[in-house]
């Protein structure tokens, strides 16, 4: 059985790790353990996502440098679709929106530089899961120990 603790509620409609940028480098949002084997779920890499402003119909790279969670709701991105439908509407016009992006990172205690989890939360949650079984991974810890 898997034992998950987590930091905080990540609800299903902000399961980006975009909302989770209160600081640079990285944060830790859920440990899981089964038997003695333990992996963390971390918010990695900083965000720097530029929002250009609309002016009489055209883009204008004068817009808004988000680089935290508060400033991204301050721009009225509140979950996962809103966020998702920016992106994909500035990518076809075309703009380079994001510079840095945070993701989710599995970690263990023995090796920091962890495996990509995916792009939501609770994707990550689940490739945890699949690792604390997977022997193969654990083989491959023993060099870090």
């Amino acid at each position: 059985m898997v034992d998950i603790e987590y930091v905080e509620a990540i609800p299903q409609s902000r399961q980006g790790a975009e909302f989770y940028v209160k600081s640079y480098g990285h944060e830790r949002y859920a440990t899981l353990t089964k038997d003695d084997r333990k992996l963390h779920i971390d918010r990695v890499g900083d965000m720097y996502l530029t929002i250009p402003n609309l002016i009489n119909g055209e883009l204008e790279e004068s817009g808004k440098i988000i680089t935290d969670t508060d400033e991204l709701l301050e721009a009225g991105i509140k979950d996962d679709i809103q966020l998702r439908q920016v992106l994909k509407t500035l990518g076809y016009a075309g703009w380079a929106v994001y510079h840095q992006n945070p993701y989710w990172e599995i970690v263990s205690d023995y090796d920091p530089d962890g495996v990509i989890g995916g792009a939501d939360f609770y994707e990550a949650v689940d490739e945890a899961i699949k690792l604390l079984d997977d022997e193969n991974f654990w083989e491959g810890m023993k060099d870090f120990e």
